[in-house]
């Protein structure tokens, strides 16, 4: 997951790349509908399912409040689904935590890789099963 903070346009980006494989198991346990076929379903539909899964599985706080996102889209490229995300109307970070358990109910070794890029600080990390959450402060 890549997030990045455009401080002229007052909001927080974020990115996930998730292989399409590793996505569509992810769906099936979250919709308990083995029939998913996630390359056949039209973008809104997917759009929806994703959204809804997402809202789910990953929490932003910022300066110590919850803040909720907007899931933009995503697109397929090569076998790997990029996810797009907003939290809109952020003027400035002093604190920025992240919980991601995406995809970590469905295999037990997954890790969640996150790059940040608030305040012109960067930082990597990875969230595991029973390590899923990072806070910073700038």
């Amino acid at each position: 997951m890549e997030v990045a903070f455009d401080s002229k346009e007052q909001s927080v980006e974020i990115s996930k790349r998730i292989f399409f494989d590793d996505l569509e198991e992810a769906l099936i346990l979250f919709t308990n509908n083995n029939e998913i076929d996630i390359l056949k379903y039209n973008s809104d539909s997917l759009r929806l399912i994703l959204s809804k899964y997402f809202s789910k599985h990953i929490f932003f706080s910022i300066n110590n409040q919850i803040k909720r996102f907007n899931y933009l889209g995503q697109e397929y490229i090569d076998g790997v689904f990029y996810c797009y995300l907003e939290i809109p109307k952020i003027k400035k970070i002093k604190n920025f935590k992240i919980k991601d358990n995406l995809l970590l109910d469905v295999y037990e070794g997954q890790e969640n890789i996150v790059y940040l890029n608030i305040n012109n600080k960067k930082s990597t990390f990875r969230l595991k099963k029973f390590n899923n959450e990072k806070q910073i402060s700038y």
